[in-house]
């Protein structure tokens, strides 16, 4: 199993961050239920609440996520790539921990989970898209690390 390097601890899990931080009710995200998240001030996909989360815990900030759909990709009635789309202050840390800790952790994932890294004029985004059918084996992997 791979070491994540950027983990200082293990994310809190969901509970505690609602606890700690009183959500709101469900709102809805395009074809999506989601849940608020005070901490992270943002409205994320309830099937991956607990994936953005361990992200952020991770030491990455998230910016954009989606739980996407199930079903084959690419059919007209089938599914949809989730993502997380994060930051980090320096390009050598996004690329170590994309390919040298996620792609690590998921190669065996094949096409089921990707790795990317794109930039911006402001910055450079890790991006780690997922068959929705995997959310929970991903973040089980995240962490046991």
């Amino acid at each position: 199993m791979s070491h994540n390097p950027f983990s200082a601890s293990k994310a809190p899990t969901r509970e505690e961050y609602e606890r700690a931080f009183a959500p709101h009710a469900p709102v809805s995200t395009g074809d999506h239920r989601a849940v608020h998240i005070e901490l992270i001030d943002a409205d994320i996909d309830e099937q991956i609440v607990d994936l953005v989360l361990q992200f952020n815990g991770s030491g990455v900030r998230t910016v954009s996520s989606c739980q996407g759909d199930p079903g084959a990709i690419g059919d007209a009635e089938g599914g949809r790539y989730g993502h997380v789309c994060f930051t980090l202050p320096d390009p050598q840390l996004m690329a170590q921990f994309l390919f040298g800790f996620l792609h690590n952790l998921t190669k065996d994932m094949w096409d089921d989970v990707r790795v990317e890294m794109t930039s911006s004029d402001t910055a450079f985004l890790g991006w780690v898209y997922f068959r929705n059918e995997r959310i929970q084996e991903l973040l089980g992997r995240l962490r046991e690390v």
